[in-house]
């Protein structure tokens, strides 16, 4: 029996579209897994390995591979620890729904892609539109 082709994307946009709360969640879940991502990124550019940033946060080497591998959610106190190793800090504004519009979180986020190498804002629109192709 041949496999049928499914355009995934396509499915999870439409139920993500037919359900405003389903919508919510995975929007949550993407801003998480961007935030552990950056935190990867940022420690292996800073050239720490996983039980360096453990040592110096104060936790376990398994605690970073737990994140990093998302088979847990940190607590905030973990994150502030391993920003705070990072030379990061986490900065509250208000939500917007439009990311790619010149918001106060896209300038926020502007702050924290720098330190990754993004160089402007045309480049996070560029990479939230990879995301969702």
């Amino acid at each position: 029996m041949p496999f049928e082709k499914v355009d995934v994307s396509a499915v999870i946009e439409n139920a993500l579209g037919a359900d405003e709360q389903l919508r919510e969640m995975w929007d949550s879940s993407r801003m998480e897994y961007a935030v552990l991502g950056s935190l990867i990124k940022i420690r292996k550019e800073k050239g720490l390995s996983q039980s360096e940033l453990a040592e110096k946060s104060g936790n376990r080497q398994q605690v970073i591979s737990r994140i990093e591998n998302k088979e847990n959610s940190p607590t905030l106190k973990t994150i502030c620890s391993l920003l705070d190793v990072l030379d990061y800090e986490i900065q509250l504004v208000p939500k917007e729904r439009d990311m790619m519009a010149e918001t106060p979180i896209a300038d926020s986020l502007m702050g924290i892609a720098k330190g990754i190498g993004i160089k402007n804002r045309d480049d996070i629109k560029e990479l939230r539109l990879k995301e969702h192709l």
